[in-house]
Parts: C-alpha cells; sequence; structure tokens
C-alpha cells in the first residue's frame, strides 16, 4: 500500500489543527483587549468567557468565573447575568 496518501492527508490534517487553534488563541487575544467588559454564557447558563475587562469590572477572575453557573457567581453578578439572560437584550 502506497502510504504518500495517509501521509499527505495526516499533514493536510495536522496543519488544519495548527490553524484552528491558532486563530482560537487570536480569538481569545482579541475578546482579552476589549476595553468592554464581556463574557459568553452558554445555552447551559454557564460561562465560557470572561475577558480581563470584566475580571477588572467584576472583580472576578476568568479562571474563577469559566466553566461556572451564572448562579453560582458572586453577588452581584449572579443575579445580573440571569437577569440579562431573562431579558431580551441580554444586557446588563
Amino acid at each position: 500500500m502506497d502510504l504518500a496518501i495517509p501521509l499527505f492527508f495526516a499533514l493536510l490534517l495536522m496543519a488544519v489543527i495548527a490553524l484552528l487553534v491558532r486563530q482560537r488563541r487570536d480569538h481569545q487575544r482579541l475578546l482579552d483587549e476589549l476595553p468592554t467588559g464581556l463574557c459568553v454564557i452558554g445555552n447551559d447558563n454557564r460561562v465560557l468567557s470572561w475577558n480581563g475587562q470584566m475580571a477588572r469590572l467584576s472583580g472576578v477572575e476568568p479562571r474563577l468565573a469559566v466553566g461556572r453557573h451564572v448562579a453560582a457567581l458572586p453577588a452581584p453578578w449572579s443575579r445580573a447575568l440571569e437577569e440579562a439572560l431573562d431579558s431580551r437584550t441580554g444586557n446588563v
């Protein structure tokens, strides 16, 4: 069996993965550098992203917010975010 074709696809897959990793890192850096506090909440009401400005405004570090359910965040952020999720705008 010729190994050139599987090797080609393996190398192509590795290149695509490297590109996606780089894009994800760049995207996260862009979000972290925004001058506006930003958090992203998933469909299950868990925090997916919490940028640097949000950390400065809230006093809650991203490592303590990401992965947590909104209700588990410290006050007043749990209530404020739950109300924003219930509203039509989604703004706090």
